[in-house]
C-alpha cells in the first residue's frame, strides 16, 4: 500500500514533468521513506498520548532517532514490523527509565552511555542493502555519529546535574542511545545484509 502511494505520487511528478523519468525510483524510495516515517512517528505519539507518556516518547524518539540518522542500525523486513519493533523499544525505555532507583540513576545512565558509545565507536556506521555507503561516507558518517553522541551524552549528564528532578527524561534518553547502539551490533555477519527482524 506504502509502495503504491509513493509510486503514484511520483508518477504524478513525471507526469508533470517535474521530475526526470530516469530519477522515479529515487523519488518513489524517498516518498516510501517519508510516509513510512510519518505513519511511524503519529502512532508512536498516539499510542503515547493514550498511555499517558508523551512526553516522554518524544524524548525517547528524539535522542534515538538523532544518532540513528548518523549512525544507521539494523533494519525491520516490512513497515509493519518496524513500527512494533519501534514501540517496544520505545515503551520499553519509557517504563524502564521509570524503574531506575534515584539514588543509581546516574551511574546507570554513565554505563548506558559509555555502552552506547563504545557501540558507536566500533560498529558505526551500518549501512543497509538499500543505501551502501562508499569508503568516504562511512569516513563522514562515523564522525558524525560519534559527534552526535558525545553531545547527546554532554546534554544528559549536563541536565541530570543542572536539573536533578528531570533524571527521569536523562535515563530515557540514555536507554535511546544505548538501544540504538545496540542495532548497531552486527549480529549475523554471515547473513550478507539479511537483517534479523
Amino acid at each position: 500500500m506504502i509502495n503504491e502511494w509513493a509510486q503514484n505520487v511520483a508518477k504524478a511528478l513525471e507526469t508533470n514533468s517535474l521530475i526526470d523519468s530516469e530519477e522515479i525510483d529515487y523519488y518513489r524510495f524517498g516518498l516510501e521513506l517519508i510516509i513510512i516515517v510519518l505513519l511511524k512517528t503519529t502512532g508512536i505519539l498516539v499510542l503515547s498520548l493514550l498511555l499517558g507518556v508523551l512526553i516522554e516518547s518524544i524524548v525517547f524518539i528524539i535522542f534515538f532517532s538523532s544518532l540513528r540518522v548518523q549512525a544507521g542500525g539494523s533494519h525491520s523486513q516490512s513497515p509493519l514490523k518496524c513500527f512494533i519493533i519501534t514501540c517496544l523499544i520505545t515503551f520499553t525505555a519509557v517504563y524502564i527509565g521509570r524503574l531506575i532507583p534515584i539514588n543509581y540513576y546516574r551511574i546507570i545512565q554513565i554505563i548506558l552511555i559509555i555502552s552506547s558509545l563504545l557501540a558507536v565507536y566500533i560498529f558505526a556506521p551500518k549501512d543497509t542493502p538499500n543505501r551502501r555507503l562508499d569508503a568516504e561516507e562511512k569516513k563522514t558518517y562515523r564522525k558524525r555519529s560519534l559527534i552526535t553522541a558525545v553531545i547527546a551524552s554532554v546534554v544528559i549528564v549536563g541536565i541530570g546535574y543542572l536539573i536533578p528532578s528531570w533524571h527521569y527524561y536523562g535515563n530515557i534518553a540514555a536507554l535511546a542511545l544505548a538501544f540504538e547502539g545496540v542495532t548497531l551490533i552486527p549480529i549475523n555477519i554471515k547473513s550478507n545484509f539479511k537483517e534479523v527482524f
